[in-house]
């Protein structure tokens, strides 16, 4: 801000920039926009003067409030009795969508572990009204009538909040959300069976759910316990229903009815015979497969599974290797005893010729096999003599 002052040669005091950068919220935006207006007029301003100013153009407190402090501010009966149902409404309108989710998921956490009858008939009460609300929100959203959105803060946050306030809380986050999106899941698992037995079932929803689905799954396990996996196999097709679809969608629909037969319970050779017998009648239709660790010895090309392993090395590296580590080996030595020959020499005062000395160190490694990788080892080994004879 005071750069900016300086490039429009304004003057202000600090103390009066500091009061207007408060009143702001540390909203730049809006503190540009104030600063503009207010140096129209007046090229220096004192601190009294902008304390002045400030009356008609501070920033708003209530708008520089999160939902998760309404939410704390209206379930806090000291602060829920100060506080007009006006102002309520207008702490409701900072938020519509989630300060009614944060109530519905808080307001039942003031009146603690112990409560009397009292508190039962007013948390029931909080309950009405959140219903209400709710049934208000979707006649708003389906039918596109905005009016009723003073009705939904009405039902959904302050009637609630006034019922129900008592102590100071933390807000805890919505657990709908995740609810939400688990729901959004089944629909999706149940849509898609719906959809592939289209040609032989035509039953309402419910019924698929609650009955048919089931039934199918029940049926399918018992012919897999039993040791039928052909059967199991053409009932499945029967119904159009694929591996895939019985493994991901009617397994997880059906484990979480508890019912008596479970497909964990099966044996896994009678898994896998299920899943070939299932490919060798569809062999068109590619099989979901878990990928595998890198990192593992069994680990293969994800292109083509029959390729030969990844991580398996040929001989011909590993001589190729096992060659490196003696040639440093070598050196290392070398290096050593060169060292340990200077001293000498200096202790002695003593010097050999630089052609005897190296003629000595090449006497010293003799091949074990006459090849080309080490003929190859044993000039490196040379140059790297003479380099170190030269040093």
């Amino acid at each position: 801000m005071k750069g900016i002052l300086n490039a429009e040669k304004v003057q202000m005091d600090d103390n009066a920039l500091e009061i207007l950068i408060e009143s702001a919220g540390n909203d730049i935006r809006q503190l540009i926009n104030m600063l503009q207006l207010h140096t129209s007029t007046q090229k220096s301003t004192t601190f009294l003067q902008m304390k002045d100013h400030l009356n008609s153009v501070s920033k708003d407190k209530v708008t520089m409030m999160n939902p998760f402090e309404v939410v704390t501010k209206l379930l806090s009966s000291q602060d829920s009795r100060n506080l007009s149902i006006v102002k309520k409404m207008n702490l409701f309108y900072i938020d519509y969508e989630l300060i009614p989710l944060l109530v519905h998921e808080n307001y039942l956490t003031p009146y603690g572990q112990s409560g009397g009858l009292r508190d039962i008939q007013e948390a029931a009460d909080s309950a009405d009204y959140i219903s209400l609300g709710d049934c208000a929100s979707k006649t708003l959203r389906s039918e596109n009538e905005w009016t009723l959105l003073p009705d939904v803060g009405l039902f959904s946050t302050v009637a609630p909040t006034s019922i129900s306030a008592r102590f100071r809380i933390f807000a805890r986050f919505p657990a709908w959300f995740g609810k939400n999106s688990s729901t959004k899941k089944t629909k999706r698992l149940i849509n898609e069976l719906t959809c592939a037995m289209s040609g032989k079932v035509n039953a309402p929803k419910d019924s698929i759910i609650n009955d048919i689905i089931p039934f199918l799954f029940s049926q399918t396990v018992k012919m897999l316990t039993e040791g039928r996996v052909k059967n199991a196999v053409e009932f499945l097709n029967e119904y159009k229903i694929t591996i895939n679809l019985f493994k991901e969608n009617m397994v997880e629909l059906c484990e979480r009815t508890k019912q008596k037969c479970s497909y964990d319970e099966v044996d896994t050779k009678t898994k896998t015979a299920f899943t070939r017998t299932y490919r060798k009648l569809h062999p068109d239709i590619i099989v979901k497969k878990k990928k595998k660790d890198t990192n593992s010895d069994d680990f293969k090309d994800k292109l083509d599974p029959d390729i030969e392993s990844v991580g398996e090395r040929s001989e011909d590296d590993k001589e190729e290797e096992d060659e490196e580590e003696e040639e440093e080996e070598v050196v290392i030595l070398k290096s050593k005893e060169t060292k340990g020959t200077k001293k000498s020499q200096k202790g002695t005062g003593q010097t050999k010729p630089k052609k005897e000395r190296a003629k000595k160190e090449k006497g010293k490694t003799k091949p074990k096999k006459e090849s080309k990788k080490q003929d190859r080892k044993r000039s490196k080994s040379d140059s790297l003599n003479d380099f170190i004879v030269d040093d």
